[in-house]
């Protein structure tokens, strides 16, 4: 096929001169361009028919002859555009995939003009609507809705476009206003034709029509090539969705599938992503039609088990005989209230629960979710059912509907002989293969099929095989999901509690005169986001919005709806900072209640979970890293026979180690400690540290320094014993931790060595966040990184460096005095760090702290701030102190920053008491002649000795 001639991309520059070609070179192809046009001698030129009315039908001519009759309605047929859909049609079988489609690449199919039947492109390789209705087959998607299509009579210009059916947008007539406020000879010029000065055979409008025609040309130029990128972006996102979930036989690779998902999914595949990203569909092919068969009747069983088919048929009231899956009672009578009085409760919720929507307004769907919500709470009797649920319910209930009917749509479609078969992309079960099915079979003869989704489709219409179905899948989908914030719901509420703390820690770190503002005006935080946690902002955003967000949430890993929702929440809360900060207490109330999102599109939630992710990314709350560690502990302390104590000492009124005491209370309560607080003067604590050690029933020691000074303190270090030691302050665990020895008991390496559990902390937050990389061998993970740690105290300072230079990274220790510079060398081979004196003078502040990767700092006063200015871009940044070190600005410069660890020490603290317990049962059994029962020890070989730091496995 001859190379076709470049289309012309624009008609005239800001200096009103004609230009040619793709990139506007001037008289670019301007023989062949003349002779293609035609315009000087087109009857309906302008200059010929005097043009004195400026109105639209002029105005659409000239276009016609400039462009080619580009759909202006002059002599053109209009070939059924349709518009945009927002499902992807059908492709001709033997079709692999849809072409992109660009500005350069529209192409009008003229050998189709002259009535021949089309096929349609495939819904499966391109998301958007392309039609020609199929002449006799019955399937003509939104023929009311068709709309001019782009024709063009000049083969010349048929160089590479695509056949796209874009919004009519054609050229409007001036407004009556505008032409009336202009004089007599404005208007006069504005309809006379004049020569343009470079081409004169080429006669253009001039004056305000003229300019008006123009700017509406470069206008809908504009839009044109905006809905083709928009149309080129979803094809692109369907497609590659498309080659993840479908591509490969085996399964799905979840790791590529959250990674597109966490952007948005495709309406048309959300369904499916849904269930892969919750784990109820398996990834493994050959096992979901079983699975799901399996899980499905598991739902029917359980309705059958609860009576729940007579509870809500809607004609029948509950049985007077107990299910008996709701938690025994004394009184049968009881039993039952309950659950009448949990049927009843639903019952009501569902009817109020989003009541604008027309879905949720039919019986049959609100019956649906009645069992839905009914199975779930007599199956969780722990939390039972808790308003807001029924909130979390819809989204999966209008997915997997929208999935059906979609899944009928494409059915049809392919049944019509239009695409490749579309079942890789379908949840199996829900399509009947039998044909038995005569409510499906009613739905697919509806002419109105095409038009379908789920905010017009009338659920009573499905059959109750596909009504168990969507029911199913949304109690198993909805059941995983609570499965990640179960503590929200049971009693107290204790998840949604410490949501909303941390928010309002969140808010302090991003923006404090928010906080103070509010805190000023008498605002809780629990008065307005307790609703955000436990509705999940659902009575706040449209379900539309909902279903976007849900989309990022379930692609976080673990799921976003614990963390990550709490994050959303700030950047939630902080768009309407400007507005809050104006208002005071009933106001701000009022407004929170009832924030103005109307209005609101997913670009909107798009930027706001990208500001959530960049703040969870930068700005690392403790409790968010100790999270893993202290559901690692509690289920040890489960395993034990007994339950661990510690006692803490505390001799002093300093205001931060009583904070660290009352820490160390709450989070031994929540694990399964026991804990103890005594309270002794400085000079009784020597004998009370004694007695304390030969105490059996104490297990773990702590004493919250400072009381004395330097030396003296040490002196009541090393009065713990080593077996109780659980901050690993005793000179044998220092000794290994220097000489980066691991384990107590060469060479069986079965009893591991104490590390200090602040430094340990410190190594945890680290590994947290990737400073340390897991593809080097243990001991080494941290070569090539450069660390500044300001604080050199022996219980902190110097250990941390110390573990951190045994790792391999190069440390520099900075205090009141001078810099040292703890490493292993350049290549590592050294067992053991070495230390080295800077001199100041060739090694300032300034120096060396702009080259290093983590700033680490830990001064005990208000009135000290690290410098900003000298916070490399983008390194990472911790305060362990109880004061702040890092002025507000730090939060712009660094990549991430950790602002207190207070919680990650504390689970160091206790990890450590285990690691106690353990040794010592040990020591025991080896004692006794029995085996080592060291159930985590060790298997390394080599250096096994050796502290190898597995990010500190250190530990």
């Amino acid at each position: 096929m001859p190379k076709k001639k470049q289309e012309m991309s624009q008609v005239y520059s800001q200096n009103n001169e004609f230009i040619f070609g793709e990139k506007g070179g001037k008289g670019k192809n301007l023989l062949s361009f003349l002779k293609n046009l035609s315009l000087t001698g087109s009857p309906s030129s302008l200059l010929r028919q005097g043009n004195r009315g400026g109105d639209a039908e002029s105005l659409r001519e000239v276009n016609s002859n400039i462009y080619g009759n580009l759909s202006y309605g002059i002599g053109a047929q209009d070939h059924g555009g349709g518009e945009i859909g927002q499902r992807p049609m059908m492709a001709s079988r033997g079709s692999k995939s849809s072409r992109s489609i660009s500005a350069s690449q529209t192409r009008s199919s003229t050998g189709s003009h002259d009535g021949t039947d089309e096929k349609q492109t495939s819904r499966l390789s391109s998301p958007f609507t392309i039609s020609r209705a199929v002449s006799g087959s019955g399937y003509s998607p939104r023929n009311a809705y068709r709309r001019p299509t782009y024709t063009d009579l000049d083969d010349d210009w048929d160089a590479a476009i695509d056949e796209v059916n874009l919004k009519n947008s054609r050229i409007k007539p001036p407004k009556q206003e505008h032409l009336a406020s202009l004089s007599s000879e404005e208007r006069r010029s504005s309809s006379t034709g004049v020569v343009d000065s470079l081409y004169p055979e080429l006669t253009m409008s001039s004056g305000a029509g003229a300019s008006l025609a123009k700017e509406l040309m470069d206008s809908q130029d504009k839009e044109m090539k905006n809905e083709i990128q928009k149309l080129n972006s979803i094809h692109t996102r369907f497609s590659k969705f498309q080659k993840v979930l479908a591509e490969d036989d085996s399964g799905v690779n979840m790791r590529d599938l959250r990674k597109l998902a966490w952007n948005g999914i495709p309406s048309e595949l959300r369904a499916l992503c849904w269930q892969l990203l919750l784990g109820y569909l398996p990834t493994n092919k050959t096992r979901q039609s079983s699975t799901l068969k399996r899980k499905r009747q598991e739902y029917l069983d359980g309705l059958k088990d609860a009576n729940a088919g007579s509870m809500f048929d809607g004609t029948v009231t509950p049985s007077n005989e107990s299910s008996g899956l709701l938690p025994a009672s004394n009184n049968r009578d009881n039993s039952l209230n309950k659950e009448k009085q949990l049927h009843h409760q639903i019952k009501i919720d569902v009817k109020r629960t989003n009541p604008s929507i027309k879905l949720f307004g039919y019986d049959a769907t609100q019956r649906s979710l009645r069992k839905v919500l009914y199975l779930w709470a007599i199956r969780h009797p722990a939390s039972g059912y808790v308003q807001g649920i029924n909130d979390l319910c819809t989204p999966f209930y209008q997915i997997f509907l929208s999935n059906y009917i979609w899944q009928l749509q494409l059915k049809k479609a392919f049944d019509a002989g239009h695409g490749d078969d579309p079942s890789s992309l379908f949840i199996p079960g829900l399509i009947d293969e039998t044909g038995s099915d005569t409510f499906e079979n009613e739905i697919l003869l509806d002419p109105q099929l095409p038009t379908f989704t789920w905010e017009n489709f009338d659920s009573g219409k499905l059959s109750p095989r596909v009504t168990a179905i969507i029911e199913a899948d949304t109690y198993w989908c909805l059941s995983r999901l609570l499965d990640n914030i179960t503590d929200n719901y049971i009693h107290e509420q204790p998840g949604i509690i410490r949501q909303v703390n941390d928010l309002r820690n969140l808010i302090s770190k991003i923006d404090v005169s928010l906080l103070e503002h509010l805190e000023s005006e008498g605002v809780e935080f629990i008065q307005f986001a307790f609703r955000w946690m436990n509705c999940l902002l659902m009575r706040e955003l449209s379900i539309g919005l909902i279903v976007r967000m849900w989309d990022t949430y379930l692609s976080e890993t673990p799921l976003g709806f614990n963390n990550f929702h709490v994050y959303v929440c700030a950047a939630f809360l902080i768009k309407f900072t400007n507005e809050l900060k104006q208002k005071d207490f009933q106001e701000i109330l009022l407004f929170l209640q009832n924030p103005p999102t109307s209005v609101w599109t997913e670009k909107d939630v798009e930027l706001m979970l990208s500001e959530a992710f960049i703040w969870q990314r930068r700005t690392i709350l403790a409790s968010t890293i100790a999270k893993q560690y202290v559901t690692e502990i509690t289920s040890q302390v489960k395993a034990l026979s007994f339950k661990p104590k510690l006692v803490g000492f505390l001799a002093n009124d300093d205001s931060a180690a009583e904070m660290y005491a009352n820490w160390s209370a709450k989070t031994c309560e929540l694990m399964g400690f026991e804990y103890e607080l005594r309270r002794r003067a400085k000079h009784d604590l020597e004998s009370a540290l004694i007695q304390a050690n030969n105490d059996d029933k104490v297990d773990g020691i702590m004493v919250y320094f400072p009381i004395f000074g330097d030396k003296q303190d040490q002196y009541l270090q090393q009065l713990i014993s080593t077996e109780k030691d659980v901050e690993g302050l005793n000179f044998l665990y220092y000794h290994n931790l220097y000489h980066n020895i691991r384990f107590l008991d060469p060479p069986t390496n079965e009893q591991k060595s104490i590390l200090p559990c602040t430094p340990l902390a410190m190594v945890k937050i680290l590994e947290y966040l990737g400073v340390y990389n897991k593809h080097l061998h243990y001991g080494n993970r941290l070569y090539g990184k450069k660390v500044l740690v300001v604080n050199r105290s022996e219980i902190v300072g110097r250990p941390l460096a110390a573990l951190l230079a045994n790792d391999g990274a190069t440390v520099f220790s900075l205090d009141i005095n001078n810099i040292q510079q703890f490493t292993r060398g350049d290549d590592l081979l050294m067992q053991r760090h070495k230390v080295i004196d800077l001199d100041l003078k060739e090694y300032p502040l300034e120096k060396v702290a702009p080259q290093c990767d983590v700033i680490i700092t830990g001064v005990p006063s208000e009135n000290y701030k690290f410098p900003t200015e000298l916070v490399p871009n983008g390194a990472v940044v911790i305060n362990f102190a109880s004061a702040k070190n890092f002025n507000e600005e730090v939060k712009q410069k660094a990549g991430l920053y950790v602002p207190l660890i207070g919680k990650v020490t504390i689970a160091m603290l206790l990890r450590n008491l285990l690691r106690l317990i353990n040794n010592k049962k040990i020591r025991v059994e080896k004692a006794s002649g029995g085996g080592t029962g060291a159930a985590d020890a060790s298997s390394e070989t080599g250096p096994a000795v050796e502290r190898g730091a597995e990010g500190n496995k250190a530990e």
